[in-house]
């Protein structure tokens, strides 16, 4: 009973790291990251759902807390998922800023606009038959699951410079030419803004983060997040 205990608690702490010990990517880090990926071609990917889109009609705070959980599960599940299928993954975590001026100072604060959004940004793995085509039917298989309207499908750079967003019926719902790895951040919160407002505008007043898990600090936390590709950014 204690063993189990114990391993419940270390399970519990850490979810809780990859959750809310993150590393914020830059320019820099993204290239860094991304570098591979462009090379093989990669998704993101989410299982997240806002309860207003699940329901189509305004959600009392009880119907809200009731979505957030489910998204924690799927979210889980999701993982599992990408593990049985193969491939590698890096979480990734999405949210705003919004710059807020004081009216008697004039100073500018960045204030949170809305909640992190959970996603796996998934890499095709061609050495082991893997292809980025497989990839993208394993993303439109996972939008259909968790009724998402569209997932990010970036292609092998030798093939393809362009990157997409695929509904869930395989349809090419958005399109990016030439894109770059720093380009992704804001193609990214294109999604996430889209995914909560029919129509979006990008302002100088929004300052978009996406964040990624701090790698493990032991084998056994390693372990634990076992298909999860871990990266030390420098600080």
């Amino acid at each position: 009973m204690k063993m189990n205990l114990l391993m419940e608690n270390w399970r519990n702490y850490v979810s809780s790291r990859t959750i809310n010990d993150l590393q914020v990517l830059n320019e820099t880090t993204l290239k860094r990251i991304l570098g591979e990926y462009f090379k093989q071609g990669f998704i993101i990917v989410t299982a997240d759902r806002s309860c207003e889109a699940e329901k189509g009609e305004k959600c009392s705070p009880e119907e809200i807390k009731e979505q957030e959980q489910i998204n924690i599960e799927n979210h889980k599940k999701l993982k599992s998922q990408i593990r049985d299928a193969g491939f590698g993954f890096v979480p990734a975590f999405g949210g705003y800023k919004e710059k807020v001026v004081d009216k008697d100072t004039g100073e500018i604060s960045l204030v949170d606009t809305d909640k992190p959004e959970n996603a796996f940004i998934v890499m095709a793995r061609p050495e082991k038959g893997l292809t980025y085509e497989k990839l993208k039917e394993f993303g439109i298989s996972m939008a259909k699951e968790y009724n998402q309207d569209s997932f990010l499908f970036k292609p092998a750079n030798e093939d393809d410079k362009g990157a997409y967003y695929i509904t869930k019926t395989g349809d090419v719902d958005m399109s990016f030419d030439d894109v770059t790895p720093n380009d992704i951040e804001q193609i990214y919160y294109t999604q996430l803004r889209k995914r909560r407002h029919e129509r979006f505008t990008f302002t100088e007043d929004l300052v978009f983060e996406m964040k990624i898990p701090n790698p493990p600090n032991s084998t056994a936390e390693a372990r634990l997040r076992r298909g999860e590709i871990f990266y030390r950014l420098d600080k």
